[in-house]
């Protein structure tokens, strides 16, 4: 794993996944994640599943929604890969494959996090880096349990080496 500081905020890169996921698509505002994310948890604890990591969300690469008036995402609880929970109308049960990201912690609240994506993707650009997928925001803290400034959510951006 290599990291280093940018812009104010370090910034490394690593192996990220593969992880087995239930999953719900959704648009609409920003705000709605928590909502989506504690549905998909209830789901999943009903349906047998047992979570294995952080809740986390994948935007697509290409997404410029304003988060006020609505973003599309794909809700994702990762489940023990054995467990013989199954999807439904609403569910999918899906493998996110593994892939190397260059991330970095936002620290304090939602509102703010546009400005951490500017900074790891000006790393990126800068770093002789592109793109190569959907964004992951990984929900460290519950949002129910910490006040706004207490709140820790990893962003990773896969990428690739831009070639010369």
């Amino acid at each position: 794993m290599v990291e280093q500081v940018w812009g104010g905020v370090e910034v490394g890169i690593k192996e990220a996944g593969p992880l087995r996921v239930a999953c719900v698509s959704y648009s609409g505002p920003y705000e709605d994640i928590g909502r989506v994310l504690m549905d998909l948890f209830r789901w999943v604890l009903v349906n047998g599943g047992k979570v294995v990591s952080y809740p986390m969300v994948l935007f697509p690469p290409d997404d410029q929604g304003d988060p006020q008036e609505g973003v599309s995402f794909d809700a994702c609880i990762p489940v023990q890969p054995d467990s013989p929970i199954t999807g439904d109308a609403h569910v999918k049960i899906t493998e996110i494959q593994a892939v190397t990201v260059a991330f970095t912690r936002h620290h304090g609240s939602f509102s703010t996090v546009g400005e951490t994506y500017e900074r790891i993707h000006a790393w990126i650009r800068d770093n002789g880096y592109r793109v190569a997928g959907r964004s992951r925001e990984l929900y460290l803290t519950n949002p129910l349990e910490h006040s706004e400034e207490d709140l820790r959510t990893e962003i990773q951006i896969p990428i690739e080496a831009v070639r010369h």
